[in-house]
């Protein structure tokens, strides 16, 4: 898979703030969810600890390590264009629901999964959870991995390795809510944390596709919170994965449409 161009320009961090990054993450997380969600009030909301842990990382992103917010896949383009191409994935979705429902003759009728709380969820999602982790995660520490490794290797062979890397931290840091708030552990730990390191795989090879972090964004928090309208015989987690792999296999045709 190609890698968006834009992501070649970004500038690197220091490694000691590389390395802090994701460590700020474990350790605020380790609080969430030992102690915070415990609280009553706005901080024990998904928005509240996504957002105050976002904020820490970008402290150290654009403080401390001085990067613009384009570094990190914050650019108009990126994030607010991605997001929009996310809505018209979205809606592509839902379309494939209500043909698959006509040729199956069901009924035409609302999903009974659809509720006012799922699209709440949707929202804290894409204002607090998906966004940070698509930030820390994607916009920062794989690039970043991409530019430390591109000094002892091949290009080709430095993007390979950070995915993989970055995607085994995004994996390890969802131990602290795996072990202490659901109470996984032993091998069933190990396979959770293998299952969420391949979704980090997928919403990473969204942003090196397209360079837009939104539509990373858009699909980590349609992947956690389907949203599907229209009642189907069909899986809407691999409804929603079949239609983003035909868009990022299109992609370079419609980006070409565009120009």
């Amino acid at each position: 898979m190609t890698r968006a161009p834009e992501l070649e320009q970004t500038r690197a961090a220091p490694l000691l703030l590389v390395a802090a990054v994701p460590l700020a993450d474990v350790t605020w997380l380790l609080l969430v969810w030992s102690w915070l969600f415990t609280l009553d009030g706005p901080i024990a909301t998904t928005v509240g600890a996504s957002v105050i842990g976002l904020s820490i990382a970008l402290a150290l992103i654009c403080g401390a390590a001085r990067l613009a917010p384009r570094d990190i896949g914050l650019s108009r383009r990126s994030l607010l264009g991605g997001l929009a191409v996310g809505a018209a994935f979205w809606l592509a979705v839902q379309l494939v629901h209500l043909v698959a429902a006509l040729v199956t003759g069901m009924p035409l009728a609302v999903t009974p999964h659809l509720s006012f709380s799922a699209q709440d969820l949707v929202v804290q999602q894409i204002a607090g959870n998906a966004l940070a982790e698509e930030v820390v995660f994607r916009g920062f520490l794989l690039v970043q991995f991409a530019l430390l490794a591109r000094r002892s290797m091949p290009r080709r062979t430095a993007w390979l390795v950070a995915l993989f890397a970055s995607q085994v931290v995004f994996a390890l840091t969802h131990i602290p809510a795996r072990w202490v708030t659901m109470d996984i552990h032993g091998s069933a730990l190990l396979a959770n944390l293998v299952l969420t390191g391949g979704y980090g795989v997928f919403y990473s090879l969204i942003y090196l596709r397209t360079g837009m972090l939104g539509l990373a964004v858009a699909y980590h928090a349609l992947d956690n919170v389907p949203l599907q309208i229209v009642d189907s015989p069909l899986d809407a987690h691999a409804v929603a994965a079949r239609v983003m792999i035909v868009l990022l296999v299109a992609w370079p045709l419609l980006t070409r449409a565009r120009r």
